[in-house]
């Protein structure tokens, strides 16, 4: 699998679906060590996010936590937001998990980011985030422009774990 990060065709309607994924060359278990079992880290290896923490459960709202989960959630701060991230689904075995997003902007209605890392014939693995993002209606005719926008908002935060992980493979 290549490491651009594609979009997935649009459907119809207002929502918007986006996937970006990309190859690490490290073992699988690395990688969702970090991006997996270190959940509420990710400032320490994303330059997206500026800082972060773990959520507790009095702190998800309404939201059910998955089972088994390290964390809750985590709460994001980046220059755009600060988001709860709820982990709602966690396999640790599968290496898969999904998060649903409080405290979007108005015009996104939700949003629900799945995660998965996967082993590739070379030893590395494949991280793949799968993007549904809930619009509100108004916002239809900017779908392509979102797209793109959170496409490389996405790229970006799986290029910074590439980057994190292979450097501490390599040391």
């Amino acid at each position: 699998m290549a490491d651009d990060a594609k979009p997935n065709r649009p459907p119809e309607g207002p929502d918007l679906f986006v996937e970006v994924n990309r190859h690490v060359a490290a073992p699988p278990d690395r990688v969702w060590e970090v991006i997996g079992r270190q959940f509420a880290d990710i400032a320490a290896w994303s330059r997206t996010v500026r800082e972060s923490r773990p959520l507790t459960l009095d702190e998800v709202g309404h939201l059910r936590v998955a089972p088994g989960a390290p964390v809750p959630g985590r709460e994001t701060i980046s220059p755009a937001a600060t988001l709860r991230e709820v982990l709602v689904d966690w396999n640790d075995t599968e290496r898969t998990y999904a998060f649903d997003t409080l405290g979007l902007p108005r015009l996104l209605r939700g949003a629900t980011n799945r995660t998965r890392v996967e082993p590739d014939d070379d030893g590395g693995a494949i991280v793949s985030f799968s993007v549904h993002i809930v619009v509100h209606p108004a916002l239809s005719p900017l779908r392509p422009l979102l797209r793109r926008r959170m496409t490389h908002t996405f790229g970006g935060v799986l290029a910074d774990l590439k980057d994190h992980v292979e450097a501490a493979v390599r040391s």
